[in-house]
């Protein structure tokens, strides 16, 4: 470790620059920050297909190598719901543990399309349960997120409607 401080110490001196390490620092916080922008616009932008595929798993009752792996989908399902829900309205998710054991439950709308369903596991096989979307609560609820949450939302709508392919095309 203080080789590589001596080491930064003689490139800086080197430069004659009166840099000093707390812009360093910072121009290298900005840099991981712009990265792990970069990282989870990648991610939220695969999130759909991740969310779609983890439930056709679940639809086609796929065996997995024991009870814990099958539970592990369970939550990695109900965690994407949740990561869903933060950014988009008319969007909920809720667990629960019944006679099946735990229990995702998932009522999510991605541009327009609804989707309405359990995750659980019986033994080591995933499976769902399709429910009716229904009406919903009558009563307005106030919208409960951040401003980056919403941006995010607004993105990624704009990305299954393939608006942002139509402006690389231009």
């Amino acid at each position: 470790m203080f080789k590589k401080f001596t080491f930064i110490m003689i490139i800086l001196t080197t430069w004659g620059g009166a840099v000093s390490a707390q812009s360093i620092y910072a121009d290298i916080a900005s840099e991981m920050a712009k990265e792990g922008i970069n990282q989870a616009e990648a991610k939220l932008n695969q999130l759909p297909d991740m969310l779609e595929e983890g439930l056709d798993i679940a639809t086609s009752e796929r065996e997995f190598e024991s009870n814990e792996f099958c539970l592990g989908n369970v939550q990695a399902l109900v965690n994407m719901g949740a990561i869903t829900a933060n950014i988009m309205p008319f969007t909920k998710v809720w667990t629960y543990e019944d006679n099946r054991g735990p229990v995702g439950k998932l009522r999510i709308m991605l541009n327009g399309k609804k989707i309405h369903t359990e995750v659980y596991c019986s033994g080591s096989i995933l499976k769902s349960r399709e429910l009716t979307w229904g009406n919903g609560s009558k009563v307005p609820q106030e919208i409960s997120m951040t401003s980056l949450s919403a941006l995010l939302g607004v993105g990624l709508n704009f990305e299954l409607q393939g608006i942002f392919d139509e402006a690389k095309s231009d």
